[in-house]
């Protein structure tokens, strides 16, 4: 399962909790967040006890949830692609 300091996993009986964890951003998805969500996702598909997953953030004093996608973190993945 390939997980990122910005993606907490975690299952407690028939729950699978993800957790997000970026709250400088808002808690918004990087490209390593989304592919470790995936495999998670993928890991759990096979888990025949899981009944429900939950997303949550970390941050319970920020307001957000999650603010969509890390404009920045993008930019700065296709500039290093183009400059590659």
């Amino acid at each position: 399962m390939r997980t990122t300091a910005s993606l907490i996993p975690s299952n407690t009986g028939n729950l699978g909790v993800l957790a997000l964890n970026n709250p400088k951003s808002l808690h918004a998805l990087t490209f390593d967040m989304v592919h470790s969500m995936y495999d998670v996702l993928q890991d759990w598909k096979q888990d025949k006890f899981l009944q429900a997953i939950l997303i949550k953030s970390t941050n319970a004093k920020r307001p957000a949830f999650c603010a969509g996608g890390d404009v920045k973190a993008i930019y700065e993945t296709e500039n290093y692609r183009f400059i590659n």
